[in-house]
C-alpha cells in the first residue's frame, strides 16, 4: 500500500520550531534510513579523482584561455568536468547519503543509483573528450549518456521524496536544486541537438550562460546554501540558531533570482533585468554570509576545523563571484577585460566557493560514514580512533593551503591576463586536490 503524501508548508519563523523526532536518527549522518555505505562513497571518490583531473586539465589547457573567445571547445570541457565530474558526482553521492537523514525517508532504490553511477560516469568522460577534441557536432551521444543518468538520478530523487511528511529548511533547499538540475540537464541536450540539427532560434551564447548560471546558482549553489544549514550547525554545535529566521528569506530571494536571471540570459533581456536580477541574488547572498556567520558566532565547539575553514574561504569565494557578477554586467562585452571577467567569474564560483566548500564537507562526510561503518560497532569493547585520527592533519592543512594560495594566484593572473600566473595556480590547484583526494580516499580504503 502506498503511503500517503503530505503538502509540505513552510513553518513560520517566529513559532517555536518542532522538536526532531527521535525515530530513526542515530547521529550526526548516520541513520537506520541510510543507504549502503558503498553508494554515496563511489560518487564521492570519482568526485575527488575527477577535481583532480579538472585542475590538470585548466593547467594543461591554459594557454588558450586568454584567447579574446571565450568559450573554446577545452574551456567547455574544463568546465563541465568540473561541474559535472567534480561537483555533481560528489552533490550526487552527498545527497544519496544526506536525504535518508534530513528527511527522514529511505532511498527509493539503491540498485537504480548504482547503475546511474555507471551512466554517469562514461557520460562524463564522453563529454569532455568530445568537447577537448573540438567535435562538438557529435556531442550527442554523451549528452544523451547524461540525460539518461540525471533522469534516473531524478527519478529516484523524486520517488524518495514523495515519501516525505515532513519538510525541514534543508529539505526545501535540496527540492529546488534538483528542480534546476532537471532544468540544466533539459537545456543542456537541447543546446548539445542544436549544435547538429540547429532547430531553434535562439542563440547559442545566450543557451550557454542560461544553462552555466542556471547550473552553478540554481542547482550546486542552492544545493550547497542548504546543505550548509544542517551540517554546520551539526558539527560546530551551532546552539541555539534559528535556521528559518534568515533562511526562508534567503530562499525565496535566491529561487526568484535564479529563475530571473535564467529568463534575461535566455531571453537576451538587457542590461537592467540582468542588473535587477542580480542585485536580488547579491541581496540574499549577503544575509547568508550574515546567517553563516552567527552560526559560527554561536559555536560551541570552539576551534575552528579544517571544515569551517574551507567553508570560510568558500563563502569569500562566494563574496568574490557576486562581485564579479556584477562587474560582468556593467562592463561592456566588446572590451579586453570582458572575456577574462568571464573567466574569473566561473573560476571563483566553481572552484573558490562551490569546490572549496565541497572539499571542506567531505572532510567530515567521508571520515563520518567510514567510522561509523566501521569503528562504530567496536566502541566499549576496544580503543577506536577519532574522527581526525583518520587521515593526516598536516596533509590535509597542507592541501587546504595549496588551494587557497593557487586559486588566489589563478584569479590574478586570469585578470590580470597574465599566463605564468595562471599557470601556476592551476599548477598548484592540482597539488592541493590531489593532496586532498589521497587524503580521503585513503580514509576510505580503511
Amino acid at each position: 500500500m502506498s503511503q500517503p503524501v503530505t503538502t509540505p508548508t513552510m513553518p513560520d519563523p517566529a513559532q517555536p520550531l518542532p522538536s526532531m523526532p527521535a525515530g530513526p536518527l542515530l547521529s550526526g549522518l548516520s541513520t537506520s534510513r541510510a543507504a549502503s555505505l558503498s553508494l554515496p562513497l563511489r560518487y564521492m571518490v570519482a568526485g575527488l579523482a575527477f577535481a583532480v583531473l579538472a585542475f590538470g586539465f585548466a593547467l594543461a589547457y591554459s594557454p588558450s584561455f586568454l584567447g579574446t573567445v571565450f568559450l573554446t571547445p577545452r574551456l567547455l570541457a574544463v568546465t563541465h568536468l568540473t561541474a559535472l565530474g567534480w561537483l555533481t558526482m560528489v552533490a550526487m553521492g552527498a545527497l544519496y547519503q544526506f536525504i535518508p537523514v534530513v528527511l527522514d525517508v529511505p532511498i527509493f532504490s539503491e540498485r537504480l543509483g548504482k547503475v546511474q553511477f555507471y551512466l554517469y560516469l562514461a557520460g562524463v568522460l564522453g563529454l569532455t573528450v568530445e568537447m577537448g577534441t573540438g567535435r562538438t557536432q557529435v556531442m550527442a551521444w554523451p549528452a544523451g549518456l547524461l540525460v539518461l543518468a540525471v533522469g534516473v538520478f531524478l527519478y529516484n530523487a523524486a520517488r524518495t521524496l514523495a515519501r516525505v511528511e515532513r519538510w525541514p529548511l534543508t529539505g526545501w533547499y535540496i527540492l529546488a536544486a534538483l528542480t534546476s538540475l532537471a532544468l540544466v540537464v533539459t537545456v543542456g541536450f537541447a543546446l548539445a541537438l542544436n549544435l547538429t540539427l540547429g532547430f531553434l532560434p535562439l542563440s547559442q551564447l545566450a543557451f550557454v550562460e542560461a544553462h552555466a548560471h542556471l547550473a552553478a546558482l540554481g542547482w550546486l549553489g542552492l544545493l550547497v546554501m542548504g546543505v550548509s544549514y544542517k551540517l554546520t550547525p551539526m558539527f560546530a554545535l551551532s546552539h541555539p540558531f534559528n535556521e528559518w529566521r534568515l533562511g526562508r528569506p534567503i530562499f525565496i530571494l535566491l529561487t526568484a533570482a535564479v529563475v530571473g536571471l535564467f529568463v534575461s540570459l535566455l531571453l537576451r533581456l538587457g542590461q537592467a533585468p540582468l542588473l535587477g536580477c542580480w542585485s536580488v541574488a547579491a541581496i540574499g547572498i549577503g544575509l547568508y554570509a550574515w546567517d553563516y556567520a552567527t552560526m559560527l558566532r554561536v559555536r560551541r565547539r570552539r576551534p575552528i576545523d579544517l571544515t569551517q575553514q574551507h567553508n570560510i574561504a568558500g563563502l569569500g569565494g562566494l563574496l568574490l563571484t557576486t562581485l564579479l557578477g556584477l562587474a560582468l554586467i556593467l562592463v561592456p562585452a566588446e572590451t579586453d577585460l570582458h572575456p577574462r571577467l568571464q573567466l574569473a567569474y566561473a573560476a571563483a564560483s566553481l572552484g573558490g566557493w562551490i569546490g572549496l566548500t565541497t572539499l571542506g564537507q567531505l572532510y567530515k562526510i567521508v571520515p563520518f560514514l567510514v567510522w561509523t561503518h566501521r569503528f562504530a560497532p567496536r566502541m566499549g569493547k576496544a580503543p577506536v580512533p577519532l574522527l581526525k585520527d583518520l587521515y593526516p592533519q598536516v596533509l590535509a592543512r597542507a592541501g587546504f593551503g595549496a588551494l587557497l594560495a593557487s586559486l588566489t594566484i589563478a584569479l590574478a593572473g586570469i585578470l590580470a591576463g597574465y599566463l605564468p600566473a595562471i599557470q601556476a595556480g592551476f599548477g598548484l590547484c592540482t597539488l592541493g586536490a590531489a593532496l586532498t583526494a589521497v587524503n580521503l580516499i585513503r580514509v576510505v580504503l580503511r
